[in-house]
């Protein structure tokens, strides 16, 4: 069994920017900076035939390549509760309609649905009790973080192996978009 997800990496220059976010916030465990990716399809445990079909299914995606920024930033879980920290994404339709294609190519390959809405962001920490007042300043003075554009041309799957930093994500194939 391995562990997989589909997702971009970031250029230099922006995980730079990512990095510089990751700090000044009690409680949190900032991600690792080699580690930043957006995911665009959880897999999960899967066997090793299903991971050559959704193989051979990615390679076949036909979409074109795309610029994107991130944007933002916020978190998961309500403000008390609050779990992660995150950068956001600007909406893009070729995004989406690549996300939709990965769902496609992850469904004939025998894997669940996902059920979630899709919610493009970079995970930048987890938190374990960040108190509020400083988790709500973090949120403000970062609020209008924008990286720079950049273009994705193509798009990963990956392994993810735990480790003793966090976890470990090791791109296994490349697919690559059309310009």
């Amino acid at each position: 069994m391995i562990r997989l997800f589909v997702g971009i990496q970031f250029p230099a220059p922006v995980n730079f920017q990512l990095r510089n976010l990751c700090a000044g916030l009690p409680g949190a465990k900032w991600v690792n900076p080699d580690g930043f990716h957006l995911t665009l399809r959880f897999i999960g445990e899967i066997n090793n035939r299903q991971a050559e079909d959704l193989d051979a299914n990615l390679q076949a995606i036909a979409a074109k390549a795309f610029v994107l920024q991130l944007r933002g930033v916020g978190q998961f879980g309500q403000l008390e509760k609050a779990h992660t920290v995150w950068a956001g994404c600007e909406r893009n339709e070729s995004l989406y309609h690549l996300r939709d294609k990965i769902e496609s190519a992850a469904v004939r390959a025998g894997i669940e649905p996902e059920h979630r809405r899709f919610s493009p962001h970079v995970t930048l920490g987890k938190l374990h009790r960040a108190p509020v007042d400083w988790l709500e300043t973090y949120l403000v003075e970062h609020a209008a973080f924008l990286s720079q554009p950049f273009e994705v041309h193509e798009f990963a799957l990956f392994s993810s192996h735990s480790g003793d930093n966090g976890r470990l994500y090791l791109p296994e194939a490349t697919y690559s978009l059309h310009p």
